[in-house]
Formats: structure tokens, sequence, C-alpha cells
């Protein structure tokens, strides 16, 4: 299966970063990237990362505007070997006193590849 998933998220502060990831079944073979905006746009403002177990999450530790909503991305690959759900989770990257808020129309795809 080939996914992707789009999540639009806005932060109440500059100082709290987004982290993104994947919770997926058994498989064969997973690859997938995840795209998070952050620092100063045009300068190292994308932080990416590989989600190469179930639950792995990528993260960054600052977001470059506050209450501006901003589009995080995860797209790859997988093959499973189980059935099961393929779903992204996020959470703030700090654990306490901070808050992210996933906005409306995020979403993914998911289309089944022929071998």
């Amino acid at each position: 299966y080939l996914f992707a998933y789009n999540i639009f998220y806005r932060t109440g502060a500059t100082s709290v970063g987004f982290k993104l990831g994947l919770v997926f079944p058994a498989s064969v073979m997973v690859g997938a990237n995840v795209y998070i905006p952050a620092g100063t746009p045009g300068q190292a403002a994308l932080v990416a990362g590989p989600v190469t177990a179930s639950g792995e999450m990528a993260t960054a530790t600052t977001n470059f505007r506050t209450n501006v909503t901003l589009l995080a991305t995860i797209e790859g690959t997988i093959l499973p070997s189980v059935s099961g759900n393929l779903m992204p989770i996020w959470g703030a990257e700090l654990s306490t006193g901070s808050t992210v808020m996933i906005m409306p129309n995020s979403g993914g795809v998911i289309r089944q590849i022929n071998p």
C-alpha cells in the first residue's frame, strides 16, 4: 500500500514543537518519512525523519509562528503481514504546559499497489 497524510496543525507558542508519526500492524516492510515545518522559513525550515517502527515519531522542537495553520506530512509504503489499522499519531513536543491543535481538513489516502 502507498499512503500519504496531510496534517494541518497549530501551536500556541514558538517554543512548542510538534511531533508526528505512525502506528501500524506487523509488516513485512514499511518505509515512511515525516516532514514538519520548523525554524525560520528558508533556513533549515523543515524537520524530516523516518518512521521505521510502529509508534515512532519525528519531532520538531520549535515552531516559527504561533496560531498559524501549518502543514506536516507523512508518506510511505507498507506491506502488512496481518490485518490492522494505519494511523497517524501526534502531540506536542513538550510534555507539560503545551498544546497542539489538529485542524479541520487533515486527512490521508491509502492506495493498494499490485506487485
